[in-house]
């Protein structure tokens, strides 16, 4: 099955699933909730119409594709939640395909899959049912599974994450003091990040200086700029040699840099918090935020001829690449 969700072989993947679905509910016949049933799954048919619903009776409702193997027949080796009762068909085929695209690799093909085999991708009724089956299953205690989502937090690559802690802890600011941005007029500056990724810095002004810029990384990276301010508490304006983009600046380079020219002269210090986010090649987001990029650039150009925007069309489908 996940070879035929790889190569795209949804149709395939469709026919593998109702031989295995056949084989199982060969002899559904009207449903009819019974006591059994209302004791394991509650009243989460309450309400519901079920006229038009089937059901099996001694069907293993555990029967994932992950617990049968294909010998000629299909062989079940997992059966302990066989249920002596009818359950709805429809129910015990959309929990075996939920289940199997939980994974996280095959759940970009949920939609299509659902789709190739005729099966709305959500059903909210089946998910109430199976609440009502899990919570029987565990006698109200709080599974692993549903734990989780509640107490896990955002999950990096060690390396990438270090990659962007260490790019974020410090910056170099220069200072134009009437001959340029050089090195001997320049200071390193520490950065305070908090939790929520907002990077506070405080930068000293000496003497004489006209205009201010700052280093922010050394890598191409996304920012934010969410005040900028003086010791008299007045707001600045900065400039970059990046690309604007929605409420923040994309750079597309590793020399990154914001200037300020209005309001340095006569300032103590200055104070900016700014969010940043490090790109990596490998990660999709540079190529991501480029494409979105490229297209509202093309797509929004009105006087350039269709030669020129064909050739924006073949840059684009170039970062897709």
């Amino acid at each position: 099955l996940d070879k035929l969700l790889s190569q795209g072989d949804f149709d395939g993947f469709a026919a593998s699933v109702r031989s295995y679905f056949d084989t199982v509910f060969f002899d559904a016949k009207p449903f009819v909730p019974s006591d059994e049933f209302k004791n394991v799954f509650g009243n989460s048919l309450d309400g519901v119409d079920i006229s038009g619903m089937s059901g099996v009776t001694d069907v293993d409702i555990d029967g994932l594709f992950s617990n049968v193997i294909y010998d000629g027949g299909w062989v079940n080796y997992d059966y302990e939640w066989t249920m002596d009762f009818m359950v709805p068909v429809d129910y015990v085929k959309y929990r075996i395909l939920s289940l199997y695209f939980t994974n996280k690799m095959r759940n970009e093909y949920r939609e299509k899959a659902f789709n190739a085999l005729g099966i709305s991708s959500f059903n909210g009724v089946y998910d109430n049912m199976e609440k009502h089956f899990q919570s029987y299953v565990n006698s109200g205690a709080v599974t692993l599974f549903e734990l989780y989502p509640r107490i896990h937090g955002v999950t990096l690559d060690a390396r990438y994450a270090q990659k962007r802690y260490a790019e974020g802890k410090s910056f170099r600011a220069y200072f134009d003091m009437g001959d340029g941005y050089t090195e001997d007029n320049s200071i390193p500056v520490s950065v305070d990040v908090d939790y929520d990724g907002r990077h506070t810095a405080v930068i000293r002004i000496p003497d004489g200086a006209k205009t201010l810029r700052i280093d922010p990384a050394n890598a191409m990276c996304t920012l934010r700029i969410l005040k900028l301010r003086d010791d008299k508490n007045n707001g600045l304006a900065a400039k970059s040699n990046g690309v604007k983009y929605k409420d923040g600046i994309i750079f597309l380079h590793n020399d990154p840099q914001l200037i300020i020219k209005d309001g340095i002269e006569g300032a103590k210090y200055i104070t900016i918090v700014y969010e940043l986010s490090i790109m990596d090649m490998d990660n999709g987001e540079l190529r991501v935020l480029t494409e979105e990029y490229m297209v509202k650039r093309v797509m929004s150009i009105g006087n350039i001829s269709s030669r020129a925007k064909r050739a924006g069309g073949r840059l684009i489908r170039k970062i897709r690449r």
